[in-house]
């Protein structure tokens, strides 16, 4: 009597690198200093996605739907002196991938600031530049007319000067002609009068 056996074989794709992002956007830390993350595969046949605190695994998922995507959030305390390392893996029976958690690009409330600054720099330094390249000659055309003001105000009070000392020339002409005038109206006066008389 023969046995009859089948064999089946199953062939699984390598797994895709896992992403973890800021589940609040890019530098989002709430005011309790804590960070929330979420690692993010595509699914697969047999795909397990993990968190580790260096050797310690600190959960893991996998979904049965292959349409949607694995996610596995982690929600991380932040101190001063928080040097562990995370790191999100993704595996399946014939391989695996990791993906290390940036700290200070993810989860540093300074780091939006930070960034935000720096893009604010090249403009800020173009603003300036141009505010330079535009003053420099309104502040040459404004010293100009102020020197042309300046000249033409002195040549105003020196022409007014000229007329004054002018005008006191011809009004001291002017009193010695009318004196001289009325001596000699006082003069005829007096002859006629004299004259009368004799």
């Amino acid at each position: 009597m023969t046995k009859g056996f089948n064999l089946s074989f199953c062939f699984l794709a390598p797994v895709s690198t896992p992403v973890i992002r800021n589940e609040r956007g890019n530098g989002s830390v709430s005011s309790t200093e804590q960070c929330f993350l979420l690692c993010t595969v595509e699914n697969g046949e047999d795909v397990k996605l993990s968190w580790y605190r260096g050797n310690e695994r600190l959960n893991i998922t996998n979904n049965t739907d292959l349409s949607v995507p694995l996610n596995l959030p982690l929600q991380i305390q932040l101190h001063d002196n928080n040097t562990n390392t995370y790191i999100c893996v993704s595996a399946n029976p014939v391989s695996n991938k990791t993906t290390s958690l940036n700290i200070a690009q993810l989860c540093d409330h300074n780091s939006g600031q930070t960034d935000r600054s720096r893009s604010l720099l090249p403009v800020l330094i173009s603003a300036g530049v141009f505010l330079l390249i535009i003053s420099i000659p309104v502040w040459l055309w404004l010293k100009r007319k102020n020197n042309k003001f300046v000249k033409k105000l002195e040549e105003l009070t020196y022409t007014e000067v000229k007329i004054t000392a002018h005008g006191a020339e011809r009004v001291k002409k002017e009193e010695k002609t009318r004196i001289t005038d009325d001596q000699e109206q006082e003069t005829v006066v007096l002859y006629s009068a004299v004259k009368s008389l004799t």
